[in-house]
């Protein structure tokens, strides 16, 4: 199946912004919903991000690597910004368009589990 790259910002409810840390309550069975479909879950982190304990068994990346069936799933529409064949994004939460035609993705879900719904739907019946 597919790789899906997690992006912190999808992972934590808040993120970034000077405030400790909130993870998704959902995201730990998010992710194994993922697994459990046969798809690989990988984060992107670099080096200063500390890898909660919940993740550490899951392997990491600095940037996600382009290829067949390669998913990106973000909190941060910047990320979807830069269109790259070979990697579909999800931007989980929304939030305003960036004015520029740079924050567009490929799909929006609400959450996390959403986001994890929407690659599972689309990697068993693709269009």
């Amino acid at each position: 199946m597919a790789r899906v790259y997690l992006d912190p910002s999808a992972i934590f409810v808040r993120w970034g912004t000077g405030q400790r840390p909130a993870m998704d309550p959902n995201a730990l069975s998010a992710i194994r919903d993922l697994q459990e479909t046969g798809h690989e879950a990988v984060l992107v982190v670099d080096q200063g991000f500390p890898v909660p304990i919940e993740f550490a068994d899951l392997p990491r990346v600095a940037e996600p690597e382009l290829g067949p069936g390669a998913w990106m799933i973000t909190g941060d529409r910047r990320r979807c910004g830069m269109r790259r064949p070979g990697l579909r994004t999800v931007l989980v939460g929304g939030g305003p368009d960036l004015g520029n035609g740079r924050g567009r993705c490929d799909a929006e879900a609400p959450n996390l589990r959403g986001a994890v719904m929407h690659i599972v739907s689309r990697e068993a019946m693709p269009v």
